[in-house]
């Protein structure tokens, strides 16, 4: 992930790594440091918030919306489309075409199909784990 920092030499690295450390810890690995960029953002907004709405390809990934949920601290609602941005232009296309009278009809269309909760005994371990993310890459910013 390059934001917030904007540096396209920005790579990739696995730190604290060892032998017993097996494929799907690295994925996990992967998965919340990807995680750990949005908790980076959420922490940037300075705003409380009180969920995730997930889209895209990203909502077929159960482990990553696991690790999304468990690293943010916060509850991962899954859209029940996952081209969330397509249809949202759809429902504006509606609103500028006259066939919908304003935006205030946009929650038919916004459902979402699952929630994926933190697991609290994850919270402690990932927490530790986000702050060593940060002091790697605030170093390297």
């Amino acid at each position: 992930e390059r934001t917030p920092w904007n540096d396209p030499t920005r790579r990739a690295a696995l730190h604290d790594l060892d032998l017993t450390h097996d494929a799907d810890a690295v994925l996990r690995a992967a998965e919340e440091a990807s995680a750990f960029v949005v908790r980076h953002h959420l922490d940037l907004a300075g705003h409380a918030s009180r969920r995730i709405v997930a889209c895209g390809g990203g909502t077929h990934v159960r482990s990553w919306l696991q690790a999304l949920a468990d690293a943010t601290g916060l509850p991962v609602d899954v859209v029940a489309v996952p081209e969330g941005a397509a249809l949202g232009a759809a429902f504006m296309a509606r609103v500028a075409a006259g066939i919908e009278p304003d935006t205030s009809g946009a929650g038919r269309w916004a459902r979402t199909r699952e929630r994926v909760a933190p697991r609290p005994a994850w919270q402690e371990a990932a927490t530790a784990r986000y702050h060593r993310f940060r002091s790697l890459v605030d170093e390297t910013a």
